[in-house]
C-alpha cells in the first residue's frame, strides 16, 4: 500500500469539499486500513463525500451553547 498516494487522495478529496464549500475544513486523523485495496480515485470520492456530509450535519445542528461547537 502506497500510504503517502492515500494521504495525498485523503487530503484532495477534502480540499475538493473545501472548494465547492467554500469551507476550510481540515483533517485532523486518517486511518488505514492494511488489507484495504481501493482503486484510484476511490478514497478522494470518499473523503470528499464524508467532509461534504460532515458540513451539512454541522450546519443543520443549532448550537445552544452560544455558537460553540465540540467535536
Amino acid at each position: 500500500m502506497d500510504v503517502d498516494a492515500y494521504v495525498a487522495e485523503v487530503t484532495a478529496g477534502v480540499a475538493d469539499a473545501n472548494g465547492e464549500l467554500g469551507s476550510a475544513i481540515e483533517v485532523e486523523e486518517i486511518q488505514i486500513v492494511p488489507n484495504d485495496f481501493p482503486r484510484l480515485g476511490q478514497v478522494r470520492h470518499c473523503a470528499k463525500t464524508l467532509t461534504l456530509q460532515y458540513k451539512k450535519s454541522t450546519e443543520q445542528e443549532a448550537p445552544s451553547n452560544g455558537g460553540k461547537r465540540t467535536v
